[in-house]
């Protein structure tokens, strides 16, 4: 056994001297873990309490957080009240979607249309409409058949901008030409409160999108990949609706009498999680490129919900301002280190 293993040379703790070694043979070993950090360290020094000292040293090493920082998380959060109203009218708090598209016949030629599903949040009722694009007019006059049909709605929710969970590739591009503040000002018409989800949180919008689901079974059971004509497929959604309004049902009653008594108890997400603040300069977590090409952001404006928990916030980049939520970000650097 070599001399220096022996008879270490001994450092404090909390002297700089004990954090500039440890920081040094940690970069030696191309910023290795703390088990084979320390075992290094302390073939020529011995440090008091050098665990901590290693694993705290660690925590700050910027390469180390930019390559293996977890994303944020934060207290699970209850359920909207909407979801728990059955008393109101059906319809009166509803969530919709595009999903598609099908291909049907007209004359000689083959022509996309859209399926547009609208949920109640209460009651889990189900409402079809067929659109002939997904544009800003032919999204308008859904909505607006919609409301004629199913009576007064008081507040609609959807996602936001082209991120809709399983639509195909021309959903998404044809999405990104709806004129989003026209569309807003023809609800307001009527009275009614149009909200979007955080950009990338499609599970925000779980309660279409498990609908959609069910629809798509049923439409891909029926048709058997067969064109059908527009009134065809007209007929098809509304022969369907019953169908997936029986599913619907069930399953809310389901959900009420077996699932939402277990809910009591949460099995994950049951701690509060400090909140990111304005300044702080975060990793924006991109699952289509390399971890190490992640851009790195500063938050300009948060968003705490009710009860003071920040679920989604505001990042300043070089050309604009993208909104996304906490658990698309790796804090790098709070604002109060800096």
């Amino acid at each position: 056994m070599p001399e220096d293993v022996k008879h270490p040379l001994i450092l404090a703790k909390d002297q700089h001297i004990s954090v500039l070694i440890s920081r040094h043979i940690h970069q030696q070993l191309s910023h290795s873990g703390r088990n084979h950090t320390l075992a290094n360290l302390r073939k020529k020094f011995w440090i008091t309490n050098g665990n901590s000292v290693v694993r705290k040293m660690i925590s700050q090493c910027s390469f180390c957080r930019r390559h293996n920082g977890r994303v944020q998380e934060q207290k699970m959060a209850d359920l909207p009240k909407e979801r728990l109203l059955p008393d109101l009218p059906p319809f009166t708090n509803v969530g919709g979607d595009f999903f598609g598209p099908f291909n049907v016949k007209r004359g000689r030629n083959c022509v996309k249309r859209y399926g547009v599903i609208f949920t109640c949040f209460s009651s889990r009722a189900v409402h079809l409409e067929m659109a002939q694009s997904v544009d800003t007019d032919a999204c308008i006059n859904a909505l607006r058949r919609f409301i004629c049909r199913g009576g007064q709605v008081s507040s609609m929710k959807s996602d936001n901008g082209t991120n809709f969970v399983g639509a195909e590739r021309e959903l998404r591009e044809a999405l990104s030409s709806l004129n989003h503040n026209q569309i807003h000002r023809a609800l307001l018409q009527h009275g009614i409160h149009w909200s979007f989800n955080p950009p990338t949180a499609s599970h925000h919008g779980g309660v279409w999108e498990r609908l959609i689901r069910m629809v798509r079974k049923v439409l891909n059971s029926v048709l058997h990949l067969q064109v059908l004509d527009e009134d065809g497929l007209n007929t098809v959604l509304c022969r369907r609706w019953r169908q997936v309004q029986y599913m619907a049902d069930l399953f809310w009653k389901r959900w009420v009498q077996e699932y939402l008594p277990l809910l009591q108890e949460r099995q994950k997400w049951n701690q509060s999680k400090g909140n990111l603040v304005p300044g702080d300069i975060v990793l924006l977590a991109d699952s289509s490129v390399p971890r190490g090409s992640w851009l790195m952001e500063r938050i300009l404006e948060v968003f705490p919900d009710k009860k003071g928990f920040v679920r989604s916030v505001h990042l300043k980049t070089k050309t604009n301002i993208l909104e996304r939520l906490v658990t698309k970000l790796c804090l790098l650097q709070a604002v109060s280190n800096s």
